[in-house]
C-alpha cells in the first residue's frame, strides 16, 4: 500500500480527477474518477488513527474441510479453478488481541522447514507478525505472534533468508527485526505464544516501508526508509543475526517497493550483475548495486500519466525478459503493466492487459509461468503467461478467488498480498479486513496428471476345471502437477485387450490396486492399461487420460513386467485372447450395420 504522506502526486491526482489509459484489449477511455475513498493516513510517527478505518462486519472462520470451488462459489466467496482450504478470521488469528491492534492484516510470507517439511505462513497484522502452520491447510494452526518492536503499524512488511524472518514496519524506531524460523517446530501447537522474543534487531533505521532480500546474494534492501533519502538502504544479512550497513542508493529518492536479482536475461552488459528494479512512485528505475559503495543508476521509464498515478510494486519472470508492473492509483479497468527488459538502458512497455473491473492491482509475483497478483477488492487472480511469452500475445486470467465480497470497484481494502511458492500447491493471501486465506488452485489440473508409478503381478487363482486361471494386480500412483498425491481419484483400467475393466480408488499416498477379474486359459500375453483418471469431484474437468500400458509377458515360469505405450500386434496375436477379442469387435461392426440398415429401411 503506498504511503499518503511520501505521494508527491495525491493532492494533484485528486484535484486533476485524471483517468488513465488502458491501451491494450480494446478498453476504451473512461471519462471520470471512480468514486474513491483513501485509506487511513499514518501520523508523524507513522502510527496508524484506527478509529477512522470503517470495517465490514467480520466474517466466521472456516476450516475443518475444503470449499471447493463449485458453480463459482467456494465458502461463500466468488472463484474460478481456486478451491478454500481454510480461512481464519482476524479474532481467530490473533491479530486483535490487543485493543490498541485494531485488527488489520498487511503482508504475508511463506517458509517451509527444511527439517519438518512443515509449510509455515508469515503475517503481519498491525500489532506485529503472527506465524501460521499449515501443514494441514484445511486446519491452520496459530503458533505464536512477534510483536512489534515499537508502536503499532497498517504497514509491515515480511521476507526470508537462511531460515530467518527480517521485519520491518512504518512504526516509528521500528528497525528491522530479525526471528530464527526453526523454532516454530519446537511451539506449542495447543496453545499460542503471543509474546514471542526478536532473535536480532538492526536499529541501522527507524522505520521502513518495505523490505526487499535477494536470496542469491545474501543482501536485504530497506526501502521507503528515513535514511538514504527513502532510496534503497543496503544491508548484508548473508550472517542472518548479525546484520550490517553496506550503502545507499538515494539518486532518485523514495523507492516504494523493488526486486533485485543477480541479472541474467537477454541484455548482455549487465548478465551476471546484481540489478534491482524499483517501483519509485512515479517511474521504474533500474538500478545496478552490484558495488555498494557505488550504486549506479541504469534507466527510468515512464508511462502514460504515471507522475499522475502511483507506481507501486513489479516482479521480473523467470527469465528476466519481462517485468509485470502494477500502478495503484490507476483508475479505469484493473491494469496490469508489462515491460520488455531486452534493453536495461531503454526499458519499454511492450503492452498492457486490461480487465473488466476496476479495483486497484497491489502486489504480484511470479512462478513459472504464471503470474499471482493480489486486488485489493477482486483478490487473487492467477495469469497464464505462455501467450505472452511464446507469441505476440498478451497475459490471460486462468483462475481467481475473490477474498473481498462487497464489490470489485476502486478502493483500498480487500487483498494486500499472496505467496504462492509453496512446494503442497497452496496459495495464501491477506485480506486486510478479513483474514488468513489458504487457497489452492486447480488450473488444467487433468492435462497434468501423472501416473507417477505403475506396477503389476500375476496371481495364480483356485484352477477351474483344471485349467490354470489366472489375473493380474495393478498398484498405481497418481500424482497432480506440483507432484503431490491425489486422494480419492478413481482410476479405471482396461485388462486383457479391452475384455475386462476394473477400478480403484487412490489412497492418501495417491495409490490404489486394481485387481483383474479371473479368466482361464493358456494366456500367454496379459495387458493392462489405464483408460481413465476421474478426479475428486472439485477437480471438475474429468477427462479421460490414457497413460503407459503395462504387458505382462510369459517367459519360462516367470512373468516379465514390461512398461510400453503399445503392445505390439504379433504378441497380441499370440494370446489365446487375441481371436476373442477380434470375435467381439466383429459382431459389434456387423450389429451397427443391421441397425444402420434398418434405419435406412424404415419408411416415415
Amino acid at each position: 500500500m503506498l504511503k499518503w504522506f511520501h505521494s508527491k502526486r495525491f493532492c494533484l491526482t485528486l484535484t486533476l480527477g485524471l483517468t488513465s489509459l488502458c491501451q491494450s484489449q480494446g478498453q476504451d477511455i473512461h471519462k471520470a474518477l471512480r468514486e474513491q475513498h483513501k485509506p487511513c493516513s499514518p501520523n508523524k510517527d507513522g502510527e496508524m488513527d484506527f478509529s477512522k478505518n470503517s470495517q465490514p462486519a467480520e466474517i466466521l472462520s472456516i476450516t475443518g474441510e475444503t470449499q471447493f470451488c463449485v458453480n463459482g462459489v467456494a465458502g461463500g466467496f466468488k472463484c474460478s479453478n481456486i478451491d478454500l482450504q481454510s480461512f481464519l478470521n482476524i479474532t481467530d488469528l490473533g491479530g486483535g488481541s490487543d485493543d490498541q491492534a485494531g485488527g488489520s492484516l498487511n503482508d504475508i510470507w511463506g517458509w517451509t522447514s527444511e527439517t519438518s517439511g512443515i509449510e509455515y505462513v508469515l503475517v503481519g497484522v498491525a500489532s506485529g507478525t503472527i506465524f501460521v502452520d499449515i501443514s494441514n491447510p484445511t486446519i491452520p494452526i496459530v503458533l505464536g505472534r512477534l510483536k512489534t518492536h515499537s508502536s503499532f503499524s497498517q504497514w509491515f512488511d515480511v521476507k526470508t533468508y537462511s531460515n530467518h524472518a527480517f521485519i520491518v514496519s512504518e512504526a516509528k524506531e521500528h528497525g528491522m527485526q530479525v526471528y530464527d524460523l526453526t523454532q516454530l517446530d519446537l511451539l506449542s501447537r495447543e496453545s499460542p505464544d503471543m509474546n514471542l522474543f526478536e532473535t536480532a534487531h538492526y536499529n541501522g533505521v527507524s522505520n521502513s516501508h518495505n523490505i526487499v532480500i535477494n536470496e542469491e546474494s545474501g543482501f536485504a534492501y530497506l526501502v521507503g526508509t528515513n535514511t538514504c533519502r527513502a532510496g534503497l538502504h543496503m544491508v548484508d544479512i548473508s550472517t542472518p543475526t548479525n546484520p550490517q550497513f553496506v550503502g545507499c542508493f538515494s539518486k532518485d529518492g523514495y523507492v516504494h517497493d523493488a526486486h533485485c536479482v543477480i541479472y541474467n536475461g537477454p541484455d548482455t552488459e549487465y548478465v551476471g550483475k546484481e540489478v534491482c528494479f524499483c517501483s519509485n512512485e512515479d517511474t521504474v528505475t533500474i538500478v545496478d548495486v552490484s558495488d555498494k559503495n557505488n550504486p549506479s543508476l541504469i534507466s527510468k521509464l515512464r508511462y502514460d500519466f504515471s507522475r499522475l498515478t502511483y507506481t507501486h510494486q513489479g516482479w521480473l519472470t523467470e527469465d528476466h525478459k519481462i517485468m509485470m508492473m502494477d500502478d495503484e492509483l490507476k483508475t479505469g479497468p484493473t491494469t496490469t503493466y508489462i515491460l520488455d527488459l531486452s534493453d536495461l538502458d531503454e526499458p519499454i512497455m511492450k503492452t498492457q492487459f486490461c480487465q473488466d473491473f476496476g479495483s486497484s492491482a497491489h502486489n504480484q509475483y511470479v512462478k513459472g509461468s504464471r503470474t499471482y497478483q493480489a486486488n485489493y477488492h477482486s483478490g487473487l487472480r492467477i495469469f497464464d503467461n505462455e501467450p505472452l511469452m511464446n507469441t505476440d500475445g498478451n497475459i490471460e486470467e486462468i483462475a481467481f478467488f475473490d477474498t473481498y465480497t462487497p464489490d470489485d470497484d476502486f478502493g483500498f481494502d480487500g487483498a494486500w498480498s499472496n505467496y504462492p511458492w509453496f512446494k503442497s500447491g497452496n496459495v495464501v493471501v491477506s485480506g486486510i479486513e478479513e483474514g488468513l486465506f489458504v487457497l489452492r488452485p486447480h488450473f488444467n489440473y487433468n492435462s497434468s496428471v501423472i501416473v507417477r508409478h505403475l506396477d503389476a503381478i500375476i496371481v495364480d487363482d483356485e484352477s477351474i476345471n483344471y485349467k490354470l486361471s489366472q489375473s493380474i494386480r495393478v498398484t498405481v500412483t497418481i500424482h497432480d502437477h506440483t507432484n503431490s498425491p491425489v486422494e480419492k481419484a478413481t482410476v479405471t483400467g482396461h485388462f486383457y485387450n479391452g475384455i475386462k475393466k476394473a477400478a480403484c480408488v487412490t489412497n492418501t499416498s495417491g495409490t490404489c490396486v486394481i485387481n483383474s477379474k479371473s479368466i482361464s486359459g493358456g494366456i500367454n500375453d496379459i495387458s493392462f492399461s489405464v483408460q481413465g483418471i476421474v478426479l475428486p469431484r472439485h477437480r471438475y474437468e474429468n477427462k479421460n487420460n490414457t497413460h503407459s500400458t503395462i504387458r505382462v509377458k510369459k517367459s519360462g515360469q516367470k512373468y516379465d513386467i514390461i512398461k510400453s505405450k503399445n503392445i505390439p500386434i504379433d504378441l497380441k496375436k499370440r494370446s489365446n485372447l487375441w481371436s476373442v477379442s477380434k470375435l467381439f469387435d466383429k459382431l459389434n461392426s456387423d450389429l451397427e450395420g443391421v441397425l444402420k440398415n434398418q434405419r435406412n429401411d424404415t419408411v416415415f
